[in-house]
């Protein structure tokens, strides 16, 4: 059984979202849009 791409990046989120603050999640997103906004 294979395992879809957005079931791997639901399961990261999750585990992400564990470990680090909403602000600190707020404060990474902002960054990496900001990246992928310059690229």
């Amino acid at each position: 059984m294979s395992v879809s791409v957005s079931d791997e990046l639901q399961l990261f989120a999750q585990e992400i979202q564990r470990f680090l603050s909403p602000n600190t999640l707020r404060n990474l997103a902002r960054d990496v849009g900001f990246v992928i906004g310059v690229l």
